[in-house]
């Protein structure tokens, strides 16, 4: 992991030659400036920094990729402003910059530390040890918030615990209950402790408590022990959160489902019309310029959010599905969040008869079981990129430089020559040689859906579906479950809705890097029509910018069609294995 911590506690904080109190009448240990030095390490280090340099999403570990939210050494306010000083918050950190060591140098992560500290230093000892204390007051040099001569770096303290509280705010996790840190005066001294004015010098006023000190670097390690804290974002809170009105909603266009089963409860005779549409799904796709945008964005706490909606049929099994649809769910650099209901706040929680299962198993599986974004990196085979894809019908994919580790039902993707950002896209039906594979239908464009017959010559992905966890209706909600004739799994489980994400570098984009998330209602359990629409909701629910920290910004959200709900067999496309894509309306 990152950067050991570097602060340790001083054990006094009133040298000799201290105004206010008797002289050495504390302990002479003295705060240097060396000890400022440690705690902008340890921040810079445990997370406020850019992380370890994993410049690929299988750089280093997964560990590595979380670590860091690339923020600003200088802060994000211009040098006026900071000249100026009028807000004790708005305080430039400064003179730290580079990565944190990596844990190992696996796919290019730089497994040596390469931190570097240069203010506040002692500048007027010929020695350059830093005996020379910093707990007085001074002038800001040149006007800026730090000295680079001997002096308290007062302004470097208060800029350390302006970070630290947006921290404890941004993400809700503090060690004292989430409170934050009493600033430090405004008017050239430090208060108390506590917040209070202090009245006299013997009242920690005109010197550094070290209780700050040690509060400072408590908080950091307290966010550093466990990187859920570090990527979470306070949702209770709209002044660091915020979610858009979801901006990828789709629905099923018809019933779905079959009431022809002989063991449904509700039609014991298995009369009616087997539709074959029993697995209605949707894809989205969020593409960042790069894989450091995509990592930041998530290491901030922010998530791609999931929301069902109600179906207003009038069949019996359409209240049911809508048990199972009420929830909120998000997806990120933890694991998924779940919430009963269109609520974003409160601990995870589902409907009754309801439950969330983190596993790749159910009726329908993918590649592997992968809840968190940056485990995709850790993952064999996760993308595998060639070139020299040719087509001449769109389905057929020949001249490919490899086809080692592609398997059915991974995602190929194209270079899109008439639209650099939206590449082709379809499903892997048949590995046929070393440079051939046919896909279960045409490639279509992404966001358009737009079919491709032929191209030649282009660079191409193929990526892996990982399942990030699923919703599971209890075999109360129907009254059954499955028999063992029953397509799927035969216990008693009542519909699932799955959720599957992937990582592709998009071909032909210079370097963008997509996250892609399918969501699928799977009735094929119980075999229950569904007489109407269920809505899925996709959008960002992001960080916002606070003070010094700077949020980075989601991704484009289009539609998404790699996923083949039909295939060609030879004369016209036929439905494949009971898949119904939902229509956008993104």
């Amino acid at each position: 992991m990152a950067d050991a911590k570097q602060y340790n506690a001083v054990t006094g904080f009133n040298p000799a030659d201290a105004p206010g109190g008797s002289a050495g009448s504390e302990p002479p240990s003295k705060i240097l400036s060396e000890d400022i030095r440690d705690l902008k390490h340890d921040l810079w280090a445990a997370f406020w920094g850019p992380g370890p340099n994993c410049p690929n999403f299988n750089s280093g570990t997964e560990a590595d990729r979380r670590i860091g939210w690339n923020q600003d050494p200088d802060g994000v306010h211009g040098e006026a402003t900071y000249k100026l000083n009028t807000n004790v918050n708005r305080n430039k950190l400064g003179g730290i910059s580079g990565h944190p060591a990596a844990s190992n140098s696996t796919n290019g992560a730089v497994a040596t530390s390469s931190v570097s500290v240069t203010h506040p230093q002692d500048t007027t000892n010929p020695s350059s040890n830093d005996e020379v204390p910093v707990d007085f007051i001074a002038t800001p040099d040149n006007n800026f918030n730090y000295p680079t001569t001997t002096g308290p770096a007062y302004f470097q303290i208060q800029a350390l615990i302006a970070r630290v509280n947006i921290s404890i705010l941004h993400t809700g996790h503090g060690s004292s209950s989430n409170a934050t840190m009493p600033n430090l005066s405004t008017a050239g001294s430090y208060t108390k402790y506590d917040g209070s004015a202090a009245s006299a010098l013997t009242e920690d006023t005109g010197r550094v408590s070290k209780r700050h000190l040690d509060r400072i670097s408590e908080e950091i390690e307290y966010l550093r022990a466990d990187y859920s804290r570090a990527n979470k974002l306070n949702k209770g809170d709209s002044s660091y959160h915020s979610e858009n009105p979801f901006s990828g909603s789709v629905t099923t266009v018809g019933e779905w489902g079959s009431d022809r089963w002989g063991g449904n409860i509700y039609h014991p005779s298995g009369s009616g019309t087997d539709t074959g549409i029993q697995r209605c799904f949707t894809e989205m796709k969020m593409t960042f310029d790069n894989f450091s945008s995509l990592r930041y964005y998530f290491n901030q706490g922010s998530q791609l959010a999931w929301e069902g909606e109600d179906s207003n049929g009038s069949r019996a099994g359409d209240a049911t599905w809508n048990t199972i649809h009420d929830h909120r769910v998000y997806f990120g650099a933890n694991d998924p969040e779940y919430r009963t209901g269109s609520g974003n706040t409160g601990a995870n929680s589902t409907q009754t008869n309801v439950s969330w299962v983190s596993a790749n198993t159910g009726s329908y599986t993918v590649t592997d079981y992968c809840p968190r974004i940056h485990g995709i990196g850790d993952k064999t085979n996760a993308m595998i990129e060639g070139t020299g894809a040719t087509s001449t019908d769109g389905r057929v994919i020949t001249g490919m430089s490899s086809t080692s580790n592609i398997s059915p039902g991974d995602m190929f993707r194209v270079h899109n020559s008439d639209s650099s950002f939206y590449p082709y896209a379809g499903e892997v039906k048949s590995v046929d040689s070393s440079s051939q594979i046919t896909l279960r239908r045409k490639l279509r464009m992404g966001y358009t859906g737009a079919e491709s017959s032929s191209f030649s010559d282009k660079d191409w992905v193929v990526c892996k579906w990982y399942r990030a966890g699923y919703l599971k209706g209890a075999g109360s909600l129907y009254g059954g479950g499955g028999d063992s004739g029953s397509v799927g799994d035969p216990s008693a489980d009542d519909g699932y809705i799955y959720f599957d994400w992937a990582l592709s570098v998009e071909p032909g984009t210079s370097g963008k890097i997509a996250v892609i998330m399918r969501s699928m209602a799977d009735n094929s359990v119980n075999h229950m029509r569904m007489g109407d629409m269920n809505v899925h909701n996709w959008g960002p629910s992001q960080a916002d910018s606070i003070g010094e920290f700077a949020a980075e910004a989601p991704g484009t959200l289009s539609f998404e069609w790699a996923t083949a709900e039909d295939e060609w067999d030879g004369s016209a496309n036929v439905r494949y294995e009971y898949r119904q894509r939902f229509a956008t309306d993104v």
